[in-house]
């Protein structure tokens, strides 16, 4: 059970950890692309697109360690309830 919680909270750290790259890299995006309408300079259209290259994946990553860590809280629940019927 503790290595369980142990697991849980790996996930959830590596859960924040993408969060805030994947935050990072969208914003970079976005500022990159507002910079590019701004000054017309081509080479920031290019930043902002591999930018945004780079955040696409990361959201179905993220989306994909939300569901991960979901379920092993659904897995605890269900340890638990197993360790009360004993």
């Amino acid at each position: 059970l503790t290595e369980h919680l142990d697991k849980i909270a790996f996930y959830q750290h590596e859960r924040l950890i993408h969060l805030l790259v994947m935050i990072l890299f969208a914003l970079m995006s976005l500022i990159t692309i507002i910079a590019f309408v701004v000054t017309g300079i081509i080479g920031l259209l290019i930043l902002g697109i591999m930018f945004l290259g780079l955040t696409i994946p990361y959201i179905y990553h993220y989306y994909f360690m939300e569901n991960q860590t979901q379920e092993l809280f659904k897995d605890y629940d269900k340890i638990l309830k197993k360790k009360e019927l004993k």
